[in-house]
């Protein structure tokens, strides 16, 4: 978890897997889902799972996911991985 110094804001990391053997989304195509910065992620998994008919596939889980009276999770981008 991160919060920043008002403790308003941050990143929550669900406590396990919602489905392990789900893909991220796409690896042969670009769908402009490429931002890298802190803040991207939400972004960048909106375009994934817009995209993708597949219902299995990370993005669409967690962009739909509810859990913990929160419903706003994404994928992170690799910034906030970091």
């Amino acid at each position: 978890m991160y919060l920043d110094s008002t403790k308003a804001h941050g990143l929550i990391v669900s406590p396990a897997d919602q489905s392990a053997s789900s893909p991220w989304g796409f690896f042969k195509e670009q769908l402009g889902a490429h931002a890298k910065n802190i803040g991207d992620g939400k972004q960048n998994t909106a375009i994934i799972a817009k995209s993708s008919t597949n219902k299995n596939i990370a993005a669409r889980i967690c962009s739909t996911l509810k859990l913990h009276g929160y419903s706003d999770w994404f994928l992170p981008s690799i910034e906030e991985l970091n």
